[in-house]
């Protein structure tokens, strides 16, 4: 199928209400109507009217790339094809409006599928370049912080995305340097998330720094129907992990960068952690695990 022919049929024949990828059959036939050369001026404005996504592109390469041992970012560097999927997908993004979506957990799983496909780009870069050594706080954590993306309108970084659109944190270090009107817009979007003002913490297990240290990359999409049953299981799955969640030794580094959250929404780190910690299990809430960077 031609490049952006996926893109171009959606813009001519969708509602722009529920943007699906077609099927194998569906592109085929749609591919052997295509008369004319088909354009490839496709704007990103063009999708900023989608009140629905399905997210098939991200899904399929991470069904590919992704397991529940690791990504296979070497592998995923050298498919051209799912890279051009990628991309495309990232075309998507860039465009999209989560103001136009109906629930805010649509427009939270809008923001985790784009952090998901910018870092799984940038990691496939990362490890073909680096091998598989690579660390992902590599040139003083460049990935995070220096290099921006075109998501929903916005041109930001990974830190901005997680820090003001997911967590609403203005004042965390690391986006110290965030424009002040860039800050505000974003927050605006943290708060169609959240519109009762009570951020869920469970959020954080839903970010993957690809590292090691941190929760693994999801190995399927973020959907709105299941956003709920995903957030409680990948947040216990971490808490229970001997090596980089909860043991006798002590906790994630996550709890004391994001204490706030879980404190705000349980009281304290110690009690949050209980709601999920398997039983009997000691640990010391005030003692950092060390992390691992390199790239899982």
């Amino acid at each position: 199928m031609n490049r952006y022919l996926l893109l171009v049929i959606c813009i001519t024949g969708c509602d722009f209400e529920t943007f699906e990828a077609p099927t194998d059959k569906q592109s085929r036939e749609w591919s052997s109507k295509v008369i004319a050369p088909v354009s490839l001026d496709v704007k990103p404005s063009d999708f900023s009217r989608v009140e629905t996504l399905r997210h098939r592109h991200l899904g399929a390469v991470l069904r590919r790339y992704i397991g529940h041992s690791g990504g296979q970012y070497a592998a995923l560097g050298k498919d051209q094809e799912a890279l051009q999927i990628l991309d495309d997908y990232l075309l998507i993004v860039a465009g999209v409006r989560p103001e136009s979506m109906k629930r805010p957990a649509e427009r939270i799983a809008f923001w985790l599928n784009a952090y998901t496909a910018l870092i799984l780009k940038s990691l496939a870069i990362l490890v073909s370049r680096d091998g598989p050594d690579a660390v992902v706080s590599v040139d003083d954590f460049a990935l995070f912080t220096q290099q921006r993306h075109g998501v929903a309108g916005f041109k930001i970084t990974l830190e901005e995305l997680e820090h003001l659109v997911l967590r609403g944190h203005p004042q965390y270090p690391d986006i110290a340097n965030t424009p002040a009107d860039i800050s505000r817009a974003l927050l605006e979007q943290h708060r169609l998330l959240f519109p009762d003002g009570r951020f869920d913490p469970r959020i954080n297990f839903a970010v993957s720094f690809g590292a090691r240290g941190f929760p693994p990359m999801p190995t399927q999409v973020y959907l709105a129907d299941t956003l709920e049953t995903v957030l409680e299981e990948r947040t216990k799955n971490f808490i229970n992990n001997p090596n980089y969640g909860v043991n006798a030794r002590g906790v994630s580094v996550l709890f004391q960068w994001f204490r706030r959250d879980f404190a705000n929404a349980s009281g304290s780190v110690s009690s949050f952690i209980r709601r999920y910690l398997a039983p009997d299990i000691p640990f010391d809430a005030e003692r950092p695990l060390q992390f691992d960077w390199r790239v899982r």
